[in-house]
């Protein structure tokens, strides 16, 4: 039995809204436009946006809103915050005293089926000077890092990963061209 006193004069039952934590609090009007209602996402009719010579792709009102840099890197951006266009944010590389990179479960970041000499290979926390992108090292028994070149060039873990496609085995030391110091 439904009690008339539940239900207001469009006929919706207000007693079965969910809680008030789930509740949309309204924007501010005075207040600066969150970046999901200025670029207006809905839904997933439209996942490509443009504004300002820039390019934004969201796959739903809720969820980050990723912009295209012009140098090829992405930035996310909250859906439900203005449009910034310095995000300042500190990133935390969290890393062993060897300096082998740790995922956020905890474990060692390894370069699966990838090794050199016999040894397995880790993602480290030091970044390639052009790329910033993690370098790739082995650890000797004193666990000293040593890191892989191509010629004179240092190789990230992602160049790293890359030949790693091209062989069966994963052993770099099979290419001549492939050192370490």
């Amino acid at each position: 039995m439904i009690n008339d006193d539940d239900e207001n004069e469009d006929g919706y039952d207000e007693a079965h809204q969910g809680s008030p934590s789930q509740k949309k609090e309204p924007e501010d009007p005075d207040g600066p436009m969150s970046l999901q209602r200025e670029l207006e996402v809905s839904d997933l009719g439209r996942v490509m946006f443009f504004k300002d010579n820039k390019i934004f792709s969201a796959v739903g009102p809720e969820l980050p809103i990723v912009q295209l840099d012009k140098d090829g890197a992405f930035v996310s951006h909250a859906p439900d915050q203005p449009y910034r266009e310095n995000v300042d944010e500190e990133l935390t590389v969290v890393h062993d005293k060897y300096g082998r990179l740790i995922d956020p479960l905890g474990e060692l970041r390894k370069l699966t089926g990838m090794k050199y000499n016999g040894h397995q290979l880790y993602y480290i926390s030091e970044r390639h000077p052009e790329s910033g992108q993690h370098l790739a090292a082995w650890f000797d028994d004193q666990w000293k890092a040593h890191k892989l070149y191509l010629g004179e060039s240092l190789l990230s873990a992602y160049m790293v990963l890359k030949v790693r496609y091209r062989m069966l085995d994963g052993e770099l030391s099979s290419f001549p061209e492939i050192s370490s110091d």
